[in-house]
C-alpha cells in the first residue's frame, strides 16, 4: 500500500493552483479526483483485509491462550507464526485473556496496521472534499479577476 507520507507529498504538489491558468486548473479536477479516488478505494479494500486479519488473529490467540495447542503440530505452527505465546502448557481463564491480548505483540501490530489504514482513509477523504470544492475555487477566482478588471 502507498504510505501516508507519499500521499501527503503528492497532495502538496497537486493542491497548488496557478491563478494565471484557471482553465487548465479546471481541467485538472477530474484527473485529481480519479487519482485520489483510486487511492481511497484501494485503501478501503485493504482496510477490510486488515480488519479480517485482526479479528482472526484475535480469536486464534484467544483460543490458544485459553485452550492451548490441540497437538504438537498446532503448537509448532503457532510458534513459528507468532512473536509471543503464553508459557508452554499454561492456560488462562477466558475472562482474563483480553488483558493479555491487549498487550500481545502480534495482536497490537495487527491493530496498529488497521489504525494506520484508517488514518490514511481519513486523510484521503479530506483530500477528496478539497478536490470537490476546487471547481468553486476556480470559479470564484475567475469572478474575482472579472470584478478587479471592471467587467
Amino acid at each position: 500500500m502507498i504510505e501516508l507520507e507519499v500521499i501527503l507529498a503528492e497532495w502538496d504538489v497537486d493542491k497548488e493552483m496557478d491563478p494565471t491558468e484557471l482553465g487548465e486548473e479546471a481541467r485538472k479536477i477530474p484527473r485529481l479526483h480519479s487519482k485520489y479516488l483510486r487511492y481511497l478505494m484501494t485503501e478501503k479494500m485493504f482496510l477490510r483485509q486488515l480488519e479480517s486479519v485482526y479479528r482472526r488473529l484475535y480469536i486464534e490467540k484467544q483460543e490458544y491462550y485459553v485452550e492451548g495447542a490441540a497437538n504438537k503440530k498446532d503448537y509448532d505452527y503457532q510458534t513459528a507464526k507468532w512473536t509471543t505465546l503464553p508459557e508452554k502448557g499454561k492456560r488462562y481463564v477466558r475472562s482474563t485473556v483480553s488483558q493479555f491480548l491487549d498487550v500481545d505483540v502480534d495482536v497490537d501490530a495487527s491493530r496498529l496496521n488497521k489504525e494506520t489504514s484508517q488514518i490514511k482513509i481519513e486523510a484521503l477523504e479530506m483530500i477528496m472534499k478539497s478536490i470537490m470544492t476546487r471547481g468553486y475555487l476556480v470559479s470564484n477566482q475567475i469572478d474575482w479577476a472579472k470584478w478587479k478588471g471592471g467587467n
